[in-house]
């Protein structure tokens, strides 16, 4: 019979490791939990608040048992430890590469507001409630499910948002404003000095009367007729 495992992370643990004497490489996600089983018991009369989780979550397709030949049922197998003055908690369980990759950046972004793991176990004594735990065997993780908590951003005021905007706006156009009149300023500029440079090179050639330009040719006659 299944029973069901409820736990609360309090500290998440990412490696990334390279061991290849023992052929060990690659990400690892660890956590340390506290845990409550609504529907089973502890065949010692320990209380599950009182016991620490460290849970390890492991990458594959086929899960592995700890010789490394393939799990016998479920994803993970789970232990108590009962040391003298640490009674303690601990298992694993495997999650295909999408779904690890996916916990790995839930843990890794962070920003979240709760999170919950549960784990559905078994084999269990009892087939009503309560459930018992015998905890000289371990047991299989049958199945499990990893839920993060996140508020929604609250979003700003319009007219708050608007403002740094549009004043980036009006600054920007007004320094696009100012240098094209100065480019203009100093185009017209040279524009004058070319053209006085130009008149005067003509005056001093004794170009300064031209012919071809209107009321020009007469004063040109008239000088020559006096003379």
């Amino acid at each position: 019979m299944p029973g069901h495992i409820l736990l609360t992370p309090l500290k998440w643990f990412q490696e990334i490791s390279h061991y290849p004497a023992i052929n060990v490489e690659g990400r690892n996600l660890k956590v340390s939990c506290t845990a409550a089983a609504p529907d089973v018991l502890l065949s010692n009369n320990a209380k599950w608040t009182d016991l620490a989780v460290e849970l390890g979550i492991l990458i594959g397709e086929q899960p592995l048992d700890r010789d490394g030949n393939p799990l016998k049922q479920g994803i993970g197998c789970f232990y108590f430890t009962d040391a003298r003055a640490h009674p303690l908690l601990h298992g694993w369980f495997y999650l295909k590469p999408d779904s690890y990759a996916a916990v790995w950046d839930q843990v890794r972004d962070g920003g979240y507001v709760g999170c919950n793991i549960t784990m559905k176990v078994g084999p269990v004594q009892n087939e009503l409630p309560p459930k018992v735990w015998d905890v000289s065997q371990s047991l299989f993780v049958l199945a499990v499910s990893l839920r993060f908590t996140r508020k929604p951003i609250a979003d700003k005021p319009a007219d708050q948002a608007a403002r740094p905007v549009a004043a980036t706006r009006v600054a920007s156009r007004g320094s696009w404003v100012s240098a094209f009149r100065k480019i203009e300023a100093a185009a017209k500029q040279k524009w004058h000095e070319l053209k006085s440079e130009t008149l005067w090179s003509a005056i001093a050639d004794g170009r300064g009367a031209r012919r071809d330009e209107p009321g020009r040719e007469g004063a040109h006659t008239q000088h020559n007729a006096h003379s």
